[in-house]
């Protein structure tokens, strides 16, 4: 199995409430759909998004869900614009699913895309998801940490 693009994520730290933002997004409908909203601890706070771009589709790019978060991004106003800007951490997370034995794989954004993230002050992360996950862990000796079986 090839390495594949699976989703796109936005999370967004800060030391205030996100709540703006998460109203502004609602708008959207099912464009944007909150996967959580709310304090971390009595002074952080985390809003995480997952973008769909085409309803009818789920084969989209990375570089088109990007762009659907920028758009939503950069239309921002009032206390949701003042909130994203106050902001500590703004990341968009890319997934992608790969098995023990893949291929090489190759994924662009367009000069751009990467410019417009950096406009709104966004990073990128990429997550590697496994096909299997490896559920046998034993401490290791010398340091402690864990290692697969």
């Amino acid at each position: 199995m090839p390495i594949e693009f699976i989703n796109a994520d936005l999370e967004i730290a800060s030391s205030e409430d996100l709540e703006p933002i998460r109203a502004f997004f609602a708008q959207y409908g099912n464009r944007l759909s909150e996967m959580y909203c709310g304090s971390t601890d009595p002074v952080s706070y985390l809003a995480s998004f997952e973008v769909h771009s085409d309803e009818d589709r789920d084969d989209q790019t990375a570089e088109e869900k990007i762009g659907a978060f920028c758009d939503s991004i950069s239309e921002l106003q009032g206390l949701a614009r003042e909130v994203w800007e106050h902001a500590t951490r703004r990341v968009i997370d890319l997934g992608y699913l790969a098995d023990d034995l893949c291929s090489p794989f190759n994924d662009r954004l367009s000069v751009d895309t990467l410019r417009r993230m950096e406009e709104l002050g966004l990073e990128l992360a990429l997550t590697i998801y496994p096909q299997r996950i490896r559920s046998q862990h034993k401490p290791c000796e010398a340091t402690g940490e864990n290692a697969a079986s």
